[in-house]
């Protein structure tokens, strides 16, 4: 079967080709809305203008988008395909589901930690003050603590990955920078 597709029944190479889509984020859209914007205005000329301006590339990131969602506790509750998977009646499907929110959990509880030891940063604050001081101390955003080389090395770019450190990272800073209560 592995060098002869042609041996699988119609049903497996659908399964075969929806992962594919799946796993490189290739996938098209099926909602109204969603569809409207992957496929573009009518006509040749408003479609070369549309996919050079506004959407040269719009299927993948929003898929990425959507698969980063699926995977952050509490974000993914607004994911439509996080219920559609978990309402599911194929309980591979459902179970899926929840072993990304269960990964997810633990890659934000993980990276957060790192992120509270100064190890793994997120992005720049947004007060300027605070991020010329990351600048002027050599911090970069998105990035990690090379304890080898002992500098910041980015990690923007590793998507879907990046999204969720960079998002636990950002909740780490925010939490420890949050004004204590006297009252």
């Amino acid at each position: 079967i592995a060098n002869d597709p042609t041996q699988l029944t119609g049903s497996a190479l659908r399964r075969v080709k929806d992962f594919g889509e799946t796993q490189t984020f290739t996938k098209d859209f099926e909602g109204r809305i969603l569809g409207a914007l992957q496929r573009g205005p009518e006509g040749p000329w408003a479609q070369l203008l549309y996919r050079m301006t506004f959407a040269p590339f719009f299927r993948t990131p929003v898929r990425i988008g959507e698969y980063h969602m699926t995977m952050t506790p509490g974000l993914n509750l607004l994911a439509v395909q996080f219920w559609r998977d978990i309402l599911s009646s194929d309980p591979v499907r459902a179970q899926t589901a929840q072993a990304k929110v269960a990964a997810g959990g633990a890659l934000m509880a993980s990276f957060g930690y790192l992120a509270a030891q100064g190890l793994i940063t997120g992005n720049y604050p947004d007060d300027p003050r605070l991020k010329q001081m990351w600048i002027n101390e050599g911090i970069q955003e998105k990035s990690w603590w090379d304890v080898i080389g002992q500098k910041y090395r980015s990690y923007d770019g590793f998507e879907p990955l990046s999204s969720t450190v960079s998002a636990a990272a950002d909740v780490a800073y925010m939490l420890k920078h949050l004004p204590e209560n006297d009252g």
